[in-house]
C-alpha cells in the first residue's frame, strides 16, 4: 500500500511524525501547500520521500495540482493535515482515499479553529476525528475518533498529537484491509468499539510515534 500527506503552514505534526524515526509505512509523496520549507524538505530527504511545494491562493488549481501528484505518485490513500478545501475532480478520483484528521469530536465544531471553538463553548469533550474527505466541510464518513476531557487538555499539542497515534493505527487497518464503507458509515473488521479514549479501540502494543 502506497501513501501520501497533503500538509499546511508548518507542517508541525508531520515533522514531529518523521523525527520520531522510520516511518511505518511506504510514504511516495509530500505535497505542501505553502512556500517551500526547507526543514521539511530536509527531514524528508533524509527518508528518500519526494517533497513537493505549492505556494498559490487559488484553492481549484491545488485540487488539481494535489490530484496530478497523487496521481503520479502511484498513491493508494492520502493524509490530510491541510486547511484548503478539495475540489472536483480530485474528491472522484479518490473517493474515500483521502483521510482527514480534525481536531473536533465531529459532526462537533466543524471548520477551522476547532479546538478553539470547542474551548469557547465551554465543552466537556475535545478530541479529534479521522474521516474520509467529501464534498462538504467535514462532513465525510467517520473513521476513528479519540477523546480527550477538558480537564486533561493542556495546550494545543496535547490534543493534536493524538492524531499520529490514529495515523500509526488506522495505517494498520488500511494495509490488513479491513477498513469497509457502507452507505455513509465506516467500520473497522473486528475492531473493538467499546467506549474508552480511542474509539475504535486502539490496537498497538506500543505508540510508534512516540
Amino acid at each position: 500500500m502506497n501513501f501520501g500527506f497533503y500538509v499546511s503552514g508548518g507542517a508541525r505534526r508531520l515533522k514531529k511524525y518523521f523525527q520520531g524515526g522510520v516511518p511505518p509505512m511506504q510514504v511516495n509523496c509530500v505535497v505542501h501547500d505553502g512556500p517551500v520549507d526547507h526543514a521539511l524538505e530536509e527531514i524528508l530527504a533524509a527518508n528518500s520521500i519526494p517533497y513537493f511545494s505549492y505556494d498559490s491562493d487559488m484553492d481549484g488549481e491545488f485540487s488539481d495540482y494535489l490530484c496530478d501528484i497523487l496521481t503520479s505518485s502511484q498513491v493508494d490513500y492520502c493524509f490530510c493535515f491541510g486547511v484548503r478545501f478539495l475540489k472536483e475532480p480530485l474528491l472522484s478520483a479518490y473517493k474515500h482515499k483521502i483521510i482527514n484528521f480534525h481536531p473536533s469530536l465531529l459532526p462537533a465544531f466543524t471548520g477551522l479553529n476547532a479546538i478553539d471553538q470547542a474551548l469557547d463553548s465551554n465543552a466537556m469533550l475535545l478530541g479529534n476525528t479521522a474521516h474520509f474527505i467529501d464534498e462538504g466541510i467535514d462532513t465525510g464518513p467517520i473513521i476513528m475518533q479519540n477523546i480527550i476531557f477538558r480537564s486533561c487538555y493542556d495546550g494545543y499539542d496535547s490534543c493534536l498529537d493524538l492524531q499520529l497515534t490514529m495515523l500509526d493505527q488506522i495505517v494498520i487497518w488500511l494495509n490488513e484491509d479491513r477498513v469497509k464503507i457502507v452507505g455513509h458509515h465506516v467500520r473497522v473488521a473486528d475492531a473493538d468499539y467499546s467506549i474508552g479514549d480511542f474509539v475504535p479501540a486502539i490496537e498497538l502494543t506500543k505508540c510508534l510515534s512516540n
